[in-house]
């Protein structure tokens, strides 16, 4: 078994992360949130050589994460990175008191980010229109592809080693593969990544879906919690499809979205599983009851790709299907690379370097399947 990723791991991405990503994300938070500064300022403080402090258990998942802390006596410097990463977001939450007030602390971030785009999203939805009329072999490739532009786009990123305006190389592309699966599924899954400019690429891949093969149901996975600063919570879906209402040049896409979600055609639904710190092949019985009737899942983004593999220095010709064949479902994995975990490679394409900065900058990304 591969070794799983630490804080500790001497010059790697989890330790350039606890040092520098995370005290800049929680000192974002000082500066506007003046009424939990002193609270926040504590947690930035504990980083990186404290140990970690019990969740208040606010859910069954909570107790998971306290249990793995008192069973390990985990410092922020010496722990697993998936670990460290959704600890911080869930003690944000507490920190925050978002269990009660519903106050997204990230939701101006996400706001800001989506206005200034608005040139782009309208320049995007007519790529779409014209993909839209090719043949459905040639639409789906190129709508895949499209798609892995949107997972460009992270505000939890530090410019210093992840440039979102890259130009992205495949190192997997099997979008030709994922067309027979995109053409015969009656339902399709997305699971989510990011708000703003992905997830309205998300919308445009529903859109694309329900237009161009016989597709009835294409059902939303959010987040619960705001978590990883961007990702999509249903508040920001509703953000964005105000936002799609008021701009003009995105008048059709607006009035599908809206006849289509009315109708149901265009589900949408949060769980707590999401968010938590759990693997995917620990997913709750009720979460796989509800995703048994899809022929296909599609899983957006670096995070959700971590918790489908593992979080592990894998070898990176490990075939996909030889770790996620718990599934036992078609599902698609749409990612770039924004961590050192990558599998399902191609011997032949693997970066030859001692810089592995390839796996994390943001100028590589996946369409893989199994």
């Amino acid at each position: 078994m591969s070794l799983e990723i630490f804080t500790s791991d001497e010059q790697s991405f989890a330790q350039y992360t606890l040092h520098h990503r995370i005290p800049k994300i929680i000192d974002g938070l000082i500066d506007i949130n003046p009424s939990y500064a002193h609270e926040l300022i504590k947690l930035r403080n504990s980083i990186p050589n404290e140990s970690i402090k019990h969740l208040k258990a606010e859910n069954t998942y909570h107790e998971d994460i306290n249990n793995t802390i008192s069973s390990h006596n985990y410092h922020w410097n010496n722990a697993p990175f998936l670990f460290i990463e959704n600890y911080l977001y869930h003690k944000l939450s507490e920190t925050m008191n978002f269990r009660n007030n519903r106050f997204d602390y990230f939701r101006h971030i996400k706001l800001g980010d989506l206005q200034k785009k608005s040139d782009k999203l309208v320049g995007l939805w007519q790529q779409v229109e014209q993909i839209c009329k090719l043949n459905i072999d040639e639409s789906a490739q190129a709508i895949l592809k499209l798609n892995l532009l949107g997972n460009m786009a992270d505000l939890s990123q530090d410019k210093v080693t992840y440039n979102s305006q890259a130009n992205n190389t495949l190192l997997i592309d099997h979008s030709k593969e994922c067309t027979r699966l995109l053409k015969s599924s009656t339902r399709m899954d997305i699971i989510l990544d990011n708000a703003g400019e992905e997830l309205f690429l998300d919308l445009c891949l529903a859109y694309w879906i329900l237009k161009k093969t016989s597709t009835k149901t294409v059902q939303l996975h959010f987040k619960s919690i705001p978590y990883f600063v961007s990702d999509a919570l249903i508040t920001d879906f509703n953000d964005l499809l105000c936002f799609i209402a008021d701009q003009k040049g995105l008048e059709s896409l607006a009035r599908f979205l809206s006849k289509n979600i009315a109708m149901e055609n265009i589900l949408y639904s949060d769980d707590e599983f999401w968010s938590s710190g759990l693997l995917y092949s620990q997913m709750p019985t009720p979460l796989k009851s509800l995703l048994e009737p899809s022929e296909l899942l599609i899983f957006k983004g670096d995070l959700n790709y971590r918790k489908l593999v593992g979080d592990r220095y894998w070898e990176h010709t490990t075939p996909t299907k030889n770790i996620v064949n718990y599934l036992g479902m078609n599902a698609v994995f749409i990612r770039v690379l924004k961590s050192e975990v990558l599998v399902g490679m191609d011997k032949n394409k693997i970066q030859e370097t001692e810089d592995r900065s390839w796996l994390y900058n943001g100028r590589y990304g996946i369409i893989d399947w199994v």
